[in-house]
């Protein structure tokens, strides 16, 4: 999805009706091409402010409930890919 709005909301809504990313039109063209690159294989690309918003949010909601939603505890190596994301690292550097 290419969207002037950063929204989380919309964003989310997005994701869940079945977009495979989100990207900012204030984007630049080679973020897009990487974008439609990754969904051409199947992965999820998301414009490195929207991905920093959304992992804070997560972050946020875990840190407020005392645990991890997921129930466990992320390991280091997850830690690591999470900072890479929220840095706005590609999944190809990752």
């Amino acid at each position: 999805m290419l969207s002037m709005y950063f929204d989380e909301g919309l964003v989310r809504e997005a994701l869940r009706k079945g977009a495979t990313g989100y990207l900012l039109k204030r984007s630049v063209s080679e973020e897009l091409l990487l974008a439609v690159r990754a969904a051409k294989r199947g992965e999820i690309y998301l414009s490195p402010p929207v991905a920093r918003a959304l992992v804070g949010e997560f972050l946020k909601l875990r840190d407020d409930s005392g645990s991890d939603t997921a129930g466990d505890k992320l390991s280091s190596r997850e830690h690591e890919v999470l900072q890479l994301v929220i840095e706005g690292n590609s999944n190809s550097y990752i």
